[in-house]
């Protein structure tokens, strides 16, 4: 009876777990093809054009999608997911040229079905292996100065023998504008019981070419960085609250957004933490407006949609959102 009990609870565990995932379908219809990462975490190896990721247990994710065509930016979305529901999103190009991730609808799971061009993988929590999915960095040329290796290595068995016949072997090589000269020497003594060998391999490279180096991203003007050079915590509770009280003792909306944005700008907060400080404003506007400039320094970009709890009115999460996609 007990391990009865103890299976029928297993099952419906299992089946409860089964129960709250959701299927995500994003797809293009003008050939793009791309890879999907949901949460950070990269999903189909192959690059295509439609791709539909099962059996996600998140009920809010976040989206990237890396083109492979050499010019297209990388597109990034975030949006929640309905229980036992399959959310469809299309890549489109809008008015201004730019590709932009638009939801599209849903359906329930048990009547979904499944196209021809579809590829359906399993949500997975591990990055897949991809061949150069993405196009590299911009390259620079730098001169190579000329420069020779030499390379001997010797490996001798004493014994006694008679001289062997000796070899030499000159290359000469020319890759991609450099040329490799390799110069082989053998000689040896056989017996009846061993040899000895003694092999010396001199390798000469000069080259009056350029070589290609990445060429180091430019940083965007107008653009803040984190003054503390990046951390990997948020704000100490201690501080926070300490800053927050700070803030209710101004009277002016002005003195309190100053007031966040030279704390939020010394350091790393958590999306919790940017929604604490949203509340201390009293207008929808300033509230907007700093969970903007917040963004940049939050530590779960992933969880910023806990933001919208201090919003009043719809209309202004449509604007961060708005604002979030197009950064």
């Amino acid at each position: 009876m007990k391990h009865f009990i103890l299976t029928t609870l297993a099952a419906f565990f299992i089946s409860l777990g089964t129960f709250a995932q959701s299927n995500l379908i994003v797809f293009s219809n003008d050939g793009l093809k791309f890879i999907l990462e949901v949460n950070g975490v990269q999903q189909n190896q192959t690059p295509t054009t439609n791709v539909k990721v099962e059996g996600i247990n998140q009920e809010y994710i976040a989206t990237r999608i890396l083109f492979v065509d050499g010019k297209t930016p990388a597109l990034k979305k975030s949006f929640p997911l309905t229980k036992n529901n399959e959310v469809s999103a299309r890549i489109v190009l809008n008015n201004k040229g730019v590709y932009k991730l638009r939801y599209m609808g849903e359906t329930p799971i048990a009547s979904s079905a499944t196209s021809s061009n579809q590829t359906v993988i399993n949500y997975g929590e591990e990055p897949v292996a991809v061949s150069n999915p993405v196009p590299s960095a911009p390259q620079q040329e730098t001169a190579s100065p000329e420069s020779t290796t030499s390379t001997t290595v010797t490996t001798t068995t004493i014994n006694a023998g008679s001289p062997a016949n000796s070899e030499s072997v000159n290359m000469n090589v020319n890759l991609g504008g450099q040329s490799i000269g390799i110069s082989t020497s053998i000689s040896g003594m056989e017996s009846n019981a061993s040899t000895t060998i003694t092999e010396t391999t001199t390798v000469t490279t000069s080259s009056n070419s350029s070589t290609s180096m990445p060429a180091a991203p430019a940083q965007p003007s107008g653009v803040e960085t984190l003054s503390n050079g990046g951390c990997d915590a948020p704000m100490p509770s201690g501080e926070l609250n300490s800053a927050l009280a700070s803030m209710d003792s101004k009277s002016f909306e002005d003195s309190k957004m100053t007031l966040a944005k030279q704390f939020t700008r010394a350091n790393c907060l958590s999306a919790d933490q940017i929604k604490r400080v949203m509340q201390k404003f009293t207008y929808e506007e300033s509230k907007l407006d700093y969970a903007k400039y917040a963004y940049d320094y939050c530590l779960d970009q992933p969880s910023y949609y806990k933001v919208n709890d201090a919003f009043d009115f719809e209309l202004t999460i449509d604007d961060l959102n708005e604002f979030l996609e197009n950064k």
